[in-house]
């Protein structure tokens, strides 16, 4: 008989990631996705590429000047020989967020509320990397109506630490935030962080995430009422993670996790 799943690598052919941000680590996991058999690749980074975004395994001196959306693009085409990989700048600022089964945001900044909300609202899978000069926050994969979301966490942290802002480093273990004289977004720092971001990504693709005959996403993960986050810090790349459940006062569409996981348990 036939298996009623396709095999991960064809899931993954299927499957259409966007990435914003395309600084080392999001380019480190756009080759990741790439190498890995992942189909389609969305690019969107509206910056130009730098010295500062030069390294081994990365952009090279002819990219500097380029957008780095477009060098993205190439490298990508260049390093997979796989025929159904495809990466593709998308239009500034234009990522065709229902078309995708996931979302990559990969910042230096704050996540802004409304940027949340719309991913939610739009119900794409996301999952942001939140970049400072020591550290590297990965939020979990994000499944709206399945999974707690960023402000769950969020409202967690205001809760046991008194952060009050709705940001995506909000989570950041308070241990990992001692000073230490790194650049930001560092080869060592980025290439660690990228291999976490594209784990989390196929584990979420390869577990349900997408259908290989399916035209629409299809989310076939059970509902999940507690997720993890992960932490990487400068010297050495420590790793630290923690748990975080549904928030009861974020009023998200995770609530849906707790209600499934309290029928389970009730059946």
């Amino acid at each position: 008989m036939a298996p009623r799943t396709p095999p991960p690598r064809t899931a993954r052919a299927a499957a259409a990631v966007g990435i914003l941000g395309l600084g080392r680590l999001g380019l480190l996991t756009a080759l990741g996705l790439s190498a890995a058999g992942v189909g389609r690749l969305v690019l969107d980074d509206a910056r130009h590429v730098t010295q500062h975004d030069l390294g081994l395994g990365g952009y090279g001196p002819r990219d500097v000047g380029t957008l780095r959306r477009v060098a993205a693009a190439r490298l990508v085409a260049e390093t997979t020989d796989a025929p159904w990989v495809r990466a593709a700048p998308a239009r500034p600022h234009d990522v065709p967020f229902s078309l995708l089964d996931a979302l990559v945001v990969v910042t230096d900044e704050d996540l802004a509320p409304d940027r949340a909300w719309r991913l939610m609202g739009e119900r794409v899978p996301h999952l942001v990397a939140r970049c400072r000069p020591d550290t590297v926050d990965v939020s979990p994969v994000v499944v709206p109506g399945r999974t707690p979301c960023l402000r769950c966490i969020s409202l967690h942290t205001q809760d046991e630490r008194g952060t009050d802002a709705f940001t995506a480093s909000a989570w950041a273990p308070s241990a990992s935030r001692a000073p230490v004289a790194a650049t930001p977004d560092g080869p060592l720092l980025a290439s660690a962080a990228a291999v976490v971001v594209t784990s989390a990504v196929l584990a979420f693709l390869d577990a349900g995430g997408v259908g290989a005959d399916d035209t629409e996403p299809r989310w076939d993960l059970p509902c999940r009422s507690v997720v993890t986050s992960t932490h990487l810090t400068l010297p050495g790349a420590r790793v630290q993670e923690e748990r975080w459940p549904v928030h009861p006062a974020c009023g998200c569409t995770g609530q849906g996790a707790v209600q499934s996981s309290s029928s389970a348990a009730t059946a």
